[in-house]
């Protein structure tokens, strides 16, 4: 594939079930970095954990969970999303060049977070980053009647938390608010584009696109506001056009900063 086209596809795929049943177009089968710790999305075991015990950025701006306990798990549920989520971990820690621990938790709105902190007991060094399983029901009946890839927004997503961990090792001063998460939101634009262009297949851009408009919000007087739905599709296109001239990680990274207002 070439810099001046990304492929925008939707496919058909495995038939899979998480909390729901469900079925969803078949997670990318080849990963980079196979020959390094990956998590594993497998054990039954939940962690209990508050949320008030530690510092973490949130997908959206809702946060009613926060001062409860949050069980973690190892597992979606499902053996064979599981393992592309495993495999995507893989592809987002090379890209990224950061390995925090993974781990689902039951959300009571949708969402996800990251921490710099090590929570839920796992061997990983770059902090730990959740995914609720609602995220991941509500995105795929979303994309799903809209004929689009799931697993493709769910890699975007993956990508925005991974930014933020990238931001918890390399920002001299951390404040959490709207530049931050933009700023997360053009780093998971680039990792798309990336994706796009080194490849593996076609990516469904246009989905993961969507998903990152929909997560926008108007709570301007909100100290949790992460940007209206017009902000953090901006964010995300300019992402995708660090990665189509070519920008590395760290020049993206950069970028993103600046463009986003956010000091390094």
């Amino acid at each position: 594939m070439n810099r001046r086209t990304f492929c925008c596809t939707c496919a058909g795929g495995l038939l899979v079930s998480a909390k729901i049943g469900i079925a969803f177009a078949d997670w990318t089968d080849r990963a980079v970095g196979q020959n390094v710790p990956r998590p594993s999305l497998s054990d039954n075991k939940t962690r209990n954990v508050s949320q008030v015990d530690f510092v973490g950025c949130h997908l959206n701006a809702s946060r009613e969970d926060a001062s409860n306990q949050i069980a973690l798990s190892r597992t979606t549920g499902n053996a064979l999303l599981d393992a592309g989520m495993s495999r995507e971990y893989d592809v987002l820690c090379a890209q990224l060049a950061v390995r925090p621990g993974l781990f689902m938790f039951d959300d009571p709105s949708p969402n996800a977070f990251a921490t710099p902190e090590i929570i839920g007991d796992h061997p990983f060094p770059d902090g730990t980053v959740c995914f609720g399983s609602n995220l991941m029901i509500s995105e795929f009946r979303y994309h799903k009647s809209q004929g689009g890839r799931f697993d493709h927004v769910m890699a975007a997503i993956m990508a925005h938390e991974w930014a933020h961990i990238m931001q918890f090792k390399a920002l001299s001063e951390f404040h959490p608010g709207k530049q931050i998460e933009l700023q997360a939101d053009q780093m998971a634009g680039w990792y798309m584009g990336v994706r796009a262009l080194q490849t593996y297949g076609a990516v469904d851009l246009r989905s993961a696109l969507i998903g990152f408009f929909r997560k926008g919000d108007y709570h301007f007087n909100d100290s949790g506001h992460h940007g209206t739905p017009e902000d953090r599709g901006m964010a995300f296109q300019r992402g995708l056009m660090s990665a189509q001239i070519g920008l590395d990680l760290t020049q993206a990274f950069r970028r993103a900063a600046s463009e986003c207002g956010v000091s390094t």
